[in-house]
């Protein structure tokens, strides 16, 4: 039987997901859509092309995770900014992949 700590695994949700940013802000699109399953890349990659060099300074807005619960395939990242003196509340929903990677599913 193999025991997975839960701050491990909480370590490593959050780390596909501060990687995804990390690689947006450093202007690295194709990068970042590696940490995407399969059926979403197309999608983001369009949103990523249309915001063009704007992505970098967006990547920077968005936000702080709040929580993160799992389970042993899926997880949901809650995420947090303000703005306009609003606290705005989202999710960020990924999955692991056969191969045993976290990737990123929706935003």
């Amino acid at each position: 039987m193999h025991i997975i700590d839960p701050a491990d695994k909480y370590n490593l949700v959050k780390g596909a997901y501060t990687d995804m940013v990390n690689r947006l802000k450093a202007g690295t699109n194709t990068t970042a859509l590696n940490l995407f399953f399969g059926h979403a890349r197309d999608t983001y990659e369009d949103v990523f092309n249309k915001l063009g060099t704007d992505l970098p300074t967006i990547a920077n807005q968005l936000g702080t995770v709040e929580s993160i619960s799992f389970s042993k395939s899926s997880a949901e990242v809650v995420m947090s900014r303000t703005e306009n003196g609003t606290k705005q509340i989202f999710m960020i929903y990924l999955m692991r992949g056969e191969d045993g990677i976290w990737r990123i599913e929706s935003l």
